[in-house]
């Protein structure tokens, strides 16, 4: 059990710290995700969830406070995560974030849609990753995808 407090711990330590993270660049989000990992650290994921949500809710037109909460439910591998990740994919679409921010969701989104066993939500996110710049992934052909279930 401490081994998942130390996981989650250092989960959350990445997501404030990490090189790639819009929160990085304001500090009002900074101190959000920082409340939330004190709190996670404390034994108290709950209430670090429902800050981030609260904040998200409160400023649904802020990327980083969505960002945010999407990136705590996805390290914490709960199925809102898609949700939250389609609202800041959707809002980085309006707001003509870098082609690079909107790469990066919708890349996160076309995998937490492979893990939901959404072929046809990945192939769409696929395309958003491809159109904003990024390359190197592709799914296989659905028959392809058929069979290699089927051999496992």
């Amino acid at each position: 059990m401490r081994l998942d407090k130390l996981f989650a711990t250092c989960s959350v330590a990445a997501m404030v710290f990490g090189p790639t993270n819009l929160s990085a660049q304001n500090p009002t989000t900074r101190n959000l995700t920082g409340d939330a990992w004190k709190l996670e650290a404390k034994g108290d994921a709950g209430e670090a969830r429902e800050q981030l949500r609260k904040s998200a809710e409160a400023a649904p037109n802020d990327p980083l406070a969505l960002e945010a909460h999407a990136a705590f439910l996805g390290q914490h591998r709960d199925p809102a995560a898609r949700d939250a990740y389609e609202k800041l994919w959707r809002l980085l679409g309006r707001n003509r974030a870098s082609p690079g921010e909107r790469a990066r969701v919708a890349r996160r989104l076309a995998e937490l849609d492979l893990i939901a066993g959404d072929r046809a939500s990945a192939q769409t996110h696929l395309e958003g990753f491809r159109s904003a710049g990024g390359n190197g992934l592709s799914l296989p052909p659905a028959s392809e995808a058929a069979e290699c279930r089927s051999a496992a």
